[in-house]
């Protein structure tokens, strides 16, 4: 069944069917380490990105996401073919 498939009351009713509370457990079970912090990571910083400036992007998100930071003179999608 998709939304468009149906009428809105009656998707409402199945949505408030199916959907369950948030279990106690998600506020005291203990969370293990990081995949981020266990595994190799890698980061690729999109020099000619404009919605980004590259330096802030490399002090701020790619230096504490990965262990390994490259950079690459490609827009923020770079295809393979752009990259190094």
């Amino acid at each position: 069944m998709t939304r468009e498939s149906v009428s809105f009351p009656t998707w409402a009713r199945v949505m408030c069917a199916v959907q369950q509370p948030l279990a106690s457990s998600a506020f005291t079970d203990v969370m293990g380490v990081p995949a981020s912090k266990s595994l190799p990571s890698w980061y690729l910083v999109a020099q000619d990105d404009e919605a980004i400036p590259h330096p802030a992007e490399v002090a701020g998100l790619a230096e504490k996401a990965a262990e390994t930071v490259a950079a690459a003179a490609a827009p923020r999608a770079p295809k393979e073919e752009n990259i190094g």
